[in-house]
């Protein structure tokens, strides 16, 4: 099995929303180590990526949208650092389900920000994400204007002003880390990397489209590392930074790698259409997370497509068909 190794934080109370996603659980393994780690789910979730580490961390299935619970909970467990790692997994596909997300995302956050302004927390960190960005000014850097062109990137400048509100006016130590493309270990079995190794294995097709959209994919170890590094520092306090890698990859191009890290051909459909949430080339300036907190990626994109495929192959049995 398969686990990040890193933590930096020790003997704190800490709290991970959406502990049972890809980087929340990704998270949730970083820090249990050496700090009493509780997770917040929601009871219908599949535990699957806690099934190993469940009897060594707390679940709390608490509703974060109504506040009496999330009172409760902060009043009974006093957190120390909070990672904000839930959301939610779909694309508001017309007006009517942005505004149903929208709603639910800001009343989560705002419960939380709320509870935080109750107690002595030492940070914060809301995980975001770079479809706040307008993809006609690449790279996307932090001091671009936030202009995002889809309902999701609107979901997530409301979160962003969200926290720059309590950061102001209750001094609550809040950083956002905006995520480019993530990938790894416990990522969800739909996107493409996950799929791809599926099929390979499996001798079935892979659907691409004809597009040539690159990416730069960061892996989730570098991704957990800058998260914990924000969280310590006690310097840039309310600041956004990038979170993404440093070289850019089509969807054929990483089909390619894994076949050839399989041995195995790769059997690929150019018949799928583009979805309407795909914004084409997207590319990162990552250099503030370097000199704030002296960050940059360690995993390139063979290491950490051999490092998911190890993990796949061990666990395979154990993921939701």
């Amino acid at each position: 099995m398969i686990h990040t190794q890193f933590s930096s934080l020790k003997n704190n109370v800490v709290l991970v929303t959406g502990a049972a996603g890809f980087i929340g659980s990704s998270l949730t393994r970083a820090l249990l180590k050496d700090n009493i780690v509780h997770c917040v789910v929601r009871e219908s979730t599949n535990l699957w990526r806690l099934g190993d580490v469940k009897s060594r961390v707390k679940i709390h299935f608490t509703e974060l949208h109504c506040h009496e619970e999330v009172e409760k909970l902060f009043n009974t467990i006093n957190p120390e650092y909070i990672f904000h790692c839930a959301l939610n997994q779909t694309h508001p596909s017309n007006l009517h389900v942005f505004l149903r997300q929208n709603e639910m995302s800001s009343i989560i956050l705002h419960n939380l920000l709320n509870s935080s302004r109750k107690i002595s927390i030492k940070r914060f960190v809301h995980c975001c994400s770079s479809f706040v960005y307008n993809t006609n000014n690449l790279p996307f850097n932090e001091n671009n204007k936030l202009e995002p062109t889809s309902f999701r990137g609107l979901i997530k400048l409301n979160e962003y002003n969200i926290c720059n509100y309590y950061y102001y006016n209750y001094n609550i130590p809040i950083n956002i880390i905006r995520i480019m493309r993530a990938y790894g270990p416990w990522e969800q079995q739909n996107r493409l990397i996950i799929s791809t190794i599926r099929k390979i294995l499996d001798e079935t097709a892979i659907e691409l489209t004809d597009d040539s959209h690159s990416r730069e994919y960061l892996f989730i170890d570098d991704l957990i590392r800058l998260i914990v590094l924000a969280a310590k520092s006690n310097k840039y306090i309310g600041c956004a930074v990038n979170a993404g890698g440093t070289q850019s990859y089509t969807a054929r191009n990483i089909v390619n790698i894994i076949a050839k890290q399989l041995s195995l051909p790769a059997k690929i459909s150019s018949n799928k259409l583009i979805k309407t949430e795909d914004r084409g080339y997207v590319s990162a300036d990552i250099s503030r997370a370097k000199n704030y907190y002296g960050w940059e990626p360690k995993i390139d994109i063979d290491e950490g497509l051999k490092k998911t495929i190890n993990w796949y192959k061990s666990i395979s049995d154990m993921i939701p068909k």
